[in-house]
């Protein structure tokens, strides 16, 4: 028999799932039909059957008691419920528990409601349930959520890698999750896009529950025994894992472009890997990718991206924006938060009020993190009804202000200190690193009335409410807080200058804080630019040495004007330098870089430095580039700089990297041809272009073995084929 608990359900798919086993255990030829109603206040009801000569011949109600046990559900039975039953007066009462019944217990629930439950067999508890869903395999299909109750499936979920084994995620809270979730028409149709195209995106605004709606999926691939890729920074990461085989593997990447600055930063040049790997996993029947990513990045990375333009993202097949919720949706979201919140049930009460109601689900402001927000017991606990009224609509009416009172106003002086020197690394940060640039923030500036430890206090009261840790790793915990502080940053000078002059490490001096603090005329202290260029190691990571390094050479090169020191410290610092693979990793690093690269090429001494670190330098960062056009011109580029004789230079590393670049480049020009073709002449052009490419390298001593050959077919008549379609769609 089937073995599900129905934890991952909540109270209204419980209700819903109720109604269609009955239904379908109803015999062929039976005139009843139970209907549901929509989430809320039941009078007793959960489903219906009505004839005309009595309004409620047959009433039924679904008990999810899963967690309070027979206790709980027999307290309720006869406290509330038998109430109900009464006044109503049915023919016939059925009572549906997700409760696991004995024969004892189901006569107790019997003998309470005579005569309305006619018999044992009206009495539906938990071994009951599953009996019926194995003689009906399709309700258990329509109701995917009840699969995760299976606690082989769960375990599945829980050991795949998608998520961090801490304490703060255990089986309970993946449970959670799933009741939460309310399904959306956009499910339907990435899951029959994911098996159609292999790939889907689905973007939309910060808090609209598209990384819930992509987990869902993910979650549904792992019952099917796929094995989870989860990337977490760079798709390259993907190559690593990859099996060219029929072995059944999900790739999950969420935010793919970035949520913050530097995470953008970090994708930029990956286009062609992205379209590499999809195009890898369409080649493969076992493979599917699933990415997500605000709406609006997405948009602007296609504009200025030709390959992303031009390839099938832009497609309808395979992009989904998950837009507002319908009314019924919404109230069905609300409703779910409100019998999951551990809050007292006054303030139940008060969510449950048709006003409060209307206002949530009618509001703009409307989506699944702001009903989070309201009815997480942390920030509601103390507050009384009336209070609790007005936090929903000021919640609701002014979303900014929000973080902008808890910033302000509900924490302490030590704890928003905490928050503003995160933010300062725009990127999630090591515990014993932010706790050493907090420190050193608390000692330039001395707090008064602050704990004996103010690090662990702060991050004690802010953590699981505005900060969360994962693997030893402090990160903001909503999108949305760290835009409010970057706002009100932006119009505080003087806590900048403060923040400025207390910078512990290179990192912290990312590219958003610099256009901060430079838009405000805050500069570099003396104080910290005389330290770095004394004593470099004071201002990097243990666990990020040689990137912080060359942040750290890129840094002083632009901030400090030029001296014998500066000649001394850049000299020191890349000798300091002993694995150059961040180049790799990094694309904003090799950008800059590479600029750093262009300001000292006339320095002897810079020079000669690098030049003992070529082969290093070069590979790494030639390595990183996946388009072939810019790679080409890196590579002439570096043989400048360097002097480089590509004839005595070690090249396998590079020939491979180069050889694959252009057998992708080949395969995406050969498909924009076969799709957009509208001259045979075009076809040649981009031959040209490779064959050029080509001569290019060959003339650095780079002899790549290419295959031109797919040049060389008929584009006459798929040129006019693609011309007829053109002119077709333009009709339409």
């Amino acid at each position: 028999m089937a073995k599900y608990d129905f934890s991952t359900l909540s109270s209204s798919d419980f209700e819903k799932l109720a109604c269609d086993l009955l239904n379908a255990d109803l015999p062929s030829s039976s005139r009843v039909k139970y209907k549901t109603f929509k989430d809320g206040r039941d009078s007793g009801i959960d489903f219906l059957y009505s004839i005309p000569s009595k309004e409620f011949n047959h009433i039924g109600q679904a008990k999810h008691y899963y967690r309070t046990g027979f206790g709980g559900l027999k307290s309720e039975l006869e406290n509330v419920e038998l109430k109900k039953v009464k006044v109503l007066n049915p023919n016939k009462y059925i009572l549906v528990t997700s409760v696991d019944l004995s024969v004892s217990q189901t006569r107790i629930i019997k003998t309470l409601f005579t005569p309305y439950i006619h018999s044992l067999n009206d009495v539906y508890g938990k071994k009951d349930l599953n009996r019926l869903l194995e003689a009906y395999p399709e309700v258990l299909s329509a109701n995917f959520k009840l699969w995760f109750s299976d606690t082989t499936i769960l375990q599945k979920v829980l050991h795949s890698g998608m998520y961090y084994r801490t304490v703060d995620f255990i089986k309970n809270e993946l449970e959670r999750r799933i009741r939460l979730f309310v399904e959306t028409p956009i499910l339907s149709k990435a899951r029959t896009a994911l098996e159609e195209n292999s790939f889907v995106i689905i973007t939309g605004e910060p808090g609209v529950g598209k990384s819930t709606v992509a987990e869902m999926l993910v979650y549904e691939y792992i019952k099917e025994d796929y094995e989870l890729l989860h990337i977490n920074f760079d798709i390259n990461e993907v190559e690593n894992f990859l099996r060219p085989d029929k072995s059944k593997q999900i790739i999950y990447f969420d935010d793919f472009l970035g949520s913050n600055k530097a995470e953008m930063n970090k994708a930029q040049g990956s286009e062609t890997s992205l379209l590499s790997v999809v195009r890898r996993i369409i080649r493969y029947p076992n493979k599917r990718l699933i990415f997500t990513t605000r709406k609006h990045i997405l948009n602007s990375a296609i504009d200025d991206s030709e390959k992303l333009a031009r390839s099938k993202f832009k497609t309808d097949q395979t992009i989904f924006n998950l837009e507002e919720y319908d009314h019924t949706l919404k109230e069905r979201l609300l409703d779910n938060h409100i019998n999951e919140a551990n809050i007292d049930k006054q303030l139940k009460d008060v969510l449950r009020d048709i006003e409060i109601v209307n206002f949530i689900t009618k509001h703009k402001s409307f989506n699944p993190r702001s009903v989070e927000f309201i009815t997480d017991p942390e920030r509601i606990d103390s507050k009384n009804p009336i209070d609790y009224k007005n936090f929903i609509k000021e919640s609701f009416n002014n979303p900014e202000e929000i973080w902008g009172h808890a910033y302000r106003k509900q924490i302490e002086d030590y704890e928003r200190v905490l928050l503003n020197t995160l933010i300062t690394f725009d990127e999630p940060v090591d515990i014993e690193v932010l706790e050493k640039a907090f420190n050193k923030r608390i000692d330039l500036n001395p707090l008064t009335n602050y704990p004996g430890n103010p690090f662990h206090t702060a991050i004690a009261r802010l953590e699981n409410g505005l900060i969360h840790i994962k693997r030893c790793k402090v990160d903001f915990q909503n999108h949305s807080l760290k835009d409010y502080i970057e706002k009100f940053l932006k119009t505080d000078p003087h806590e900048l200058k403060r923040m400025m002059n207390s910078v512990q490490f290179v990192s912290q001096l990312s590219n958003q804080f610099l256009l901060w603090t430079i838009s405000q005329s805050i500069s570099i202290p003396t104080s910290i630019i005389e330290e770095m260029l004394i004593r470099p190691e004071f201002y990097i990571r243990k666990n990020n040495r040689d990137q912080d390094l060359i942040n750290l050479a890129t840094v002083i090169d632009n901030h400090i004007s030029n001296d014998r020191k500066k000649e001394k410290a850049l000299i020191d610092i890349i000798n300091m330098v002993s694995d150059w693979k961040s180049l790799y990793e990094d694309y904003s690093l090799s950008r800059k870089f590479k600029l750093f690269l262009e300001k000292v090429v006339s320095n002897y001494k810079i020079q000669v430095a690098l030049r003992e670190r070529t082969s290093e330098i070069v590979d790494e960062m030639i390595l990183r580039e996946r388009d072939l056009v810019l790679a080409v011109e890196l590579l002439e580029e570096l043989k400048v700089k360097f002097d480089i004789n590509f004839e005595d230079y070690n090249k396998k590393r590079l020939i491979n990297h180069f050889e694959q670049l252009f057998n992708e480049h080949i395969d995406n020009e050969i498909t924009w041809l076969l799709d957009f073709i509208s001259d045979e002449h075009e076809a040649e052009d981009k031959k040209y272009e490779v064959e050029d490419l080509l001569r290019r390298m060959q003339s650095m001593s780079f002899f790549i073995d290419v295959n031109l050959n797919e040049f060389d077919i008929d584009w006459y008549e798929i040129s006019i084929d693609n011309h007829i379609r053109e002119q077709m769609s333009k009709d339409d």
